[in-house]
Order: structure tokens, then sequence, then C-alpha cells
């Protein structure tokens, strides 16, 4: 989540979550913004530097809707608004703004701590800045458990819906299907295989053919939790029945096991990932 701060001390007032809601509202359609450290909590390794990019959601809510662990709920109870994000990308090197970005300070930070602002022409200042920079996918950061991402503005104060269904009643259904796009997939499978060798390797138990047919391409964020943009790096190469354990074996269906907690799974001791170089092509 992003969290911000409060509008008022009511939190029945509409206002309390204006901060949070503005955000919201803007993912529809600019929704990436860009992490810099700054305050008396971030450490000397993060101050200054641009972190990370992140994919806010048209989701927002108090912070207790979406953070469940009572640790981080004490430490965020400054910033009881909070919008939930999708992705979050970390900029690879953390450029410094000033020593590596050519800014002369930190003005852009100035009243941001409690809201989002907006200095067009910074932010697109910074933007172009960071065009150099490689972005990489944190796939352990993901949205609360069974987070389904709205095509609308939502607001929730108690923690979100689940996913439900009702069963047991015959009735006539009209279903409704996932909208794939087999290029991002196919294009991952084929770098697996040339990783090695011609063959398809699963990266869960190993398992090796030359039959692409034998392999999955699993989505690391469930393509159940709404649209995005896939990438090659959105996929991970199974076999069947480690792609299924990386669901059924998790905790939550919709939570996946990471291609780590899966291997370790598998082989009960943890092995490295691999690293994975940009795609050329």
């Amino acid at each position: 989540v992003m969290c911000f701060g409060a509008t008022g001390k009511d939190p029945n007032n509409s206002s309390y979550l204006s901060h949070a809601k503005i955000v919201a509202e803007d993912a529809a359609d600019k929704p990436f913004f860009i992490t810099v450290g700054g305050g008396k909590n971030v450490g000397d390794a993060f101050k200054t530097r641009a972190i990370e990019v992140v994919k806010a959601t048209m989701c927002y809510g108090k912070t207790e809707a979406f953070v469940q662990n009572p640790t981080t709920l004490e430490r965020l109870k400054q910033w009881p608004a909070a919008v939930v994000l999708s992705e979050v990308y970390e900029i690879v090197g953390q450029p410094s703004l000033t020593s590596d970005l050519g800014f002369d300070g930190m003005t852009i930070l100035e009243n941001s701590f409690d809201a989002v602002r907006f200095y067009s022409d910074q932010i697109e200042r910074l933007w172009k800045a960071l065009a150099q920079y490689e972005l990489r996918r944190r796939w352990e950061i993901m949205p609360p458990p069974r987070f389904k991402e709205p095509e609308k503005l939502s607001r929730y104060d108690t923690q979100y819906p689940k996913i439900s269904v009702e069963e047991g009643k015959r009735r006539m259904a009209v279903t409704i299907a996932l909208e794939r796009r087999d290029a991002a997939a196919q294009q991952a499978k084929l770098q697996n295989r040339d990783r090695h060798g011609g063959r398809y390797k699963c990266e869960g138990c190993d398992f090796e053919d030359e039959l692409k047919s034998l392999f999955d391409a699993h989505h690391l964020y469930p393509l159940a939790s709404g649209p995005r943009i896939s990438t090659i790096d959105s996929y991970a190469i199974l076999c069947p029945l480690c792609h299924r354990k990386a669901h059924y074996k998790a905790p939550d269906i919709q939570v996946p096991l990471t291609v780590l907690q899966l291997r370790t799974l598998i082989f009960e001791a943890p092995i490295a990932q691999p690293v994975i170089g940009p795609c050329t092509d």
C-alpha cells in the first residue's frame, strides 16, 4: 500500500481520506508513481534516492482495511489513509536525485509526506532522467491476499471484500473468461528453451523435455487479480504439476508460492533464484 495522512481528525468525515482518494482517482489514467527516500525514518542508504516505481489502483480506504499485521499497522498509524498498489518495481542502482540525476536539491519532496504533490515540470524531468535506468519487478511485494483490482474508484474502510461464489443451487450462468494474450507467454517459453540448450526446463522441479506443450507459462501475479500489461518476466515456466503446487500448496490460491518457495518445497532446501538478464530481441 501507499499511505497518506488524514484530512482532519474525524474518520467518519468524507474528507478524511481525501489525499488517498485523489491518488486513486488519478490512478485511472496515470497509475505509476516514483518513490523517493526522504523523512526522519528513512535510512541514510536511501535518502535523496529514487527507489521504486509503483502502480496504484483505484482502491483506497483506511490503512487498517489493507494492513493486517499489527506491528506494521502500529508503525503506519500516523498515515491512516491508503491506496492499494498492484505492482512494485525497483529502480536498479537507486540513483540520487542530486549526485546522479542532476537536481539541485530535494525541493521536489516539499510537503509530500502526507500527500502526493504534483509538480508537472519537475516530475516530467524526473521521469526523463530515470529513462536510462533498468526497472526490476519486486515479485515478493504483492497486493493483499485475494485482492481483486477494481474497475472503478472504490473505497473500503473495513477489510476489502473477498472473492466468493454461491454454490449448490441449479441455475443458468453466464461465464466471463479472462482475456489472455499469448505473445509474452510464448516468448517466455522460448527464452527458457534457449537458456537450456534447446530443451524446456521447469523452474520448479528441473524437469526437462523438448515438447513445449508439457510446460505452462505461470503468471507470477495471478491474472484474476485484475488487468495488467504482461511482459516476459511476468511468467515462470513450470510443468503442470509444479504449476498446481505453486497455487494449491500456497496458503491462498490467489497468492501463489514464489519460484524460490516452490523449489524449497520440492527440494527441502533453499536454492538461489536464477538471475535472468534483459531480453534484447
